[in-house]
C-alpha cells in the first residue's frame, strides 16, 4: 500500500487503520470486535516481547504464545477483553475466537468454557518483537505479529 506501513513496523504513535483486505472474515470479524476496523485511528505503544501464557481451561493446561493467547476472548466482570490481558490466578469464560483455525484445532471447542491464567514466563523485554499492543479507545489490545504485518496503516 502505497505510503502505508504494515502495524507491526510502526514504533509508537497515532496511526489509521487503512486496510485489513489480507485478513479472511473471521479474523476481520474478530478484531471488530476489539475495536481495530479499518478508517480507525489507534495509538501503537509498544512492540511485545515473546512470553508463554499457561492457561487452564476445562481442567486441561495449555501453554501458548501472546499471538495466540490475544486471539481469544473472553469475559471477566462484564467486560470482553482478551486471555493475554488476565493477571495471574484470574478467571474468565471464554466468548470467541479471532480468526482461530489453527487454536481452535489446538485446544478444540473451548466456547463458554472457564479459562484461569496460570503462569507468564518470559516477560524480559529486548527479545525479539512478536506482537504490538496498541490502544483502541482507551483499552489496550494486543496483535500478534502474523496479523500485525497484514494490517496497513498510515501514520497521522
Amino acid at each position: 500500500m502505497e505510503g502505508g506501513k504494515t502495524l507491526l513496523e510502526v514504533e509508537k504513535g497515532k496511526v489509521k487503520i487503512e486496510s485489513l483486505e489480507k485478513l479472511g472474515k473471521d479474523l476481520k470479524e474478530g478484531l471488530y470486535k476489539i475495536g481495530v476496523v479499518e478508517g480507525k485511528e489507534v495509538e501503537a505503544v509498544g512492540h511485545t516481547a515473546e512470553r508463554t501464557f499457561k492457561f487452564e481451561i476445562d481442567g486441561n493446561e495449555y501453554e501458548l504464545g501472546p499471538g495466540e493467547a490475544a486471539k481469544i476472548l473472553i469475559e471477566k466482570e462484564g467486560s470482553l477483553m482478551q486471555a493475554s490481558f488476565l493477571n495471574e490466578d484470574e478467571e474468565g469464560v471464554v466468548k470467541n475466537i479471532i480468526g482461530g483455525k489453527k487454536i481452535s484445532q489446538e485446544l478444540g471447542d473451548i466456547k463458554e468454557k472457564k479459562i484461569k491464567l496460570i503462569s507468564v514466563e518470559g516477560r524480559e523485554e529486548g527479545k525479539e518483537e512478536i506482537g504490538i499492543n496498541v490502544n483502541v479507545k482507551g483499552k489496550l489490545v494486543t496483535i500478534g505479529r502474523g496479523l500485525a504485518e497484514k494490517v496497513w496503516v498510515k501514520k497521522i
